[in-house]
Parts: C-alpha cells; sequence; structure tokens
C-alpha cells in the first residue's frame, strides 16, 4: 500500500509541475497575443466595418480564453500539490 501512495504521490506532483510549467509557457503567449491584439486594434483604429470589429471581438475573446486557461492550470497545479502533501 505504502509503494502505492508512493506512486500517486509521484504522479501528482509530476503532474503539478507540469501544470505549472505549462502554464507559465502559455502566459507568455497570452502576453505577446494581447500585444498583438492591441497592435491590430491599433491598426483598425476606429473602424465602423462590422468585419473589423469581429476580428478585435474574437481576437479579444480569444486572449480572455487563453488567460483563464493558464488560470486553472495554475490552481490545478497548487490544488494538486497540497493534496499530494496531505497524503
Amino acid at each position: 500500500m505504502a509503494s502505492q501512495l508512493g506512486q500517486l504521490k509521484s504522479q501528482i506532483n509530476a503532474m503539478a509541475q507540469e501544470l505549472n510549467r505549462t502554464g507559465s509557457e502559455i502566459s507568455q503567449y497570452q502576453q505577446r497575443l494581447a500585444q498583438q491584439v492591441d497592435q491590430v486594434q491599433q491598426l483598425i483604429g476606429g473602424s465602423t466595418q462590422k468585419k473589423d470589429q469581429q476580428v478585435i471581438a474574437v481576437l479579444q475573446r480569444a486572449n480572455a480564453q487563453v488567460k483563464a486557461a493558464v488560470e486553472a492550470m495554475h490552481e490545478a497545479s497548487q490544488v494538486s500539490n497540497a493534496y499530494s502533501s496531505s497524503l
């Protein structure tokens, strides 16, 4: 039983580290994406064309979803670490 518990702890710790590492990498991408969205928005400017507004809206939604994914990954990492520590 102890070896199974040790395996579980090791697996959860490895998963938590991977979640944290991947979340950090995606966070860097999200920051670049946010800058690109801002640049596109500045280039499009005050255009009132529906297609221009659609592009900006979809890029902003994508950026928000990437940011939410990063937050979820960091939270999953923290919860996993806490669980592993409690074993």
